[in-house]
């Protein structure tokens, strides 16, 4: 039987993510990993994601391994963590945009779809992202309401940036982008974030303009 003291002995190491485990063994036997991200978009939405990661030989530009994984946000994390790359830019960068789906469903939860459109809307509204393409002319395409300048407003506009600094340095720090890489890749993330968000890609398809949320 196993014992509840178990659970009071300090971990050897910290405790890792689904996956992870397979993961952290094959990088312990490669020089190199990379990892594919699969999003692919199914109509109006987009059939679950995947990560398949690549691991290579010292001095070898063809996998000697490979592991394919569901979707994890944890795992995701776990690999940048480790400096796994997505295999380009674009896939970095989609890569990013789930990420952040991902971090920031907390707030969106904890205030409100409505809420949390309009204080995201602000926030991009007086940085220097909205005037960056495309994320200018998604903004363009949608619209939200003017927040009310409450204490909410400033807890949930702070969470925004400290989720979109983090990011930022993980771009820049643990995978190792170029400051013109790193920016590159979070205009992108973050305009693919929007254009799921406020649906915009959906309205185009359906043959609607400019809507709101």
């Amino acid at each position: 039987m196993l014992s509840l003291d178990r659970y009071f002995e300090k971990a050897k190491s910290p405790q890792l993510p689904p996956d992870a485990r397979r993961v952290e063994a094959r990088l312990g036997r490669f020089a190199k990993a990379v990892c594919l991200f699969d999003r692919e978009r199914d109509g109006l939405s987009f059939r679950p994601a995947s990560l398949t990661i690549l691991f290579f030989a010292k001095g070898s530009t063809q996998p000697a391994d490979d592991l394919k994984v569901e979707w994890d946000a944890r795992l995701n994390l776990f690999l940048v963590e480790r400096g796994i790359r997505a295999e380009d830019q674009e896939q970095e960068a989609r890569r990013l945009a789930l990420a952040l789906k991902a971090d920031l469903s907390s707030a969106e939860m904890k205030y409100g779809d409505g809420f949390f459109n309009s204080v995201l809307f602000q926030y991009l509204r007086e940085h220097e992202l909205a005037a960056r393409e495309p994320i200018k002319s998604t903004m363009a395409a949608t619209h939200a309401l003017e927040p009310s300048f409450t204490e909410a407003y400033h807890d949930c506009s702070a969470f925004i940036d400290q989720t979109l600094k983090d990011w930022t340095q993980r771009l820049n720090g643990q995978l190792g982008y170029e400051k013109a890489q790193t920016v590159q890749v979070l205009v992108a993330g973050v305009n693919e974030y929007l254009d799921e968000r406020f649906s915009v890609t959906n309205r185009r398809m359906l043959g609607f303009g400019s809507g709101s949320r």
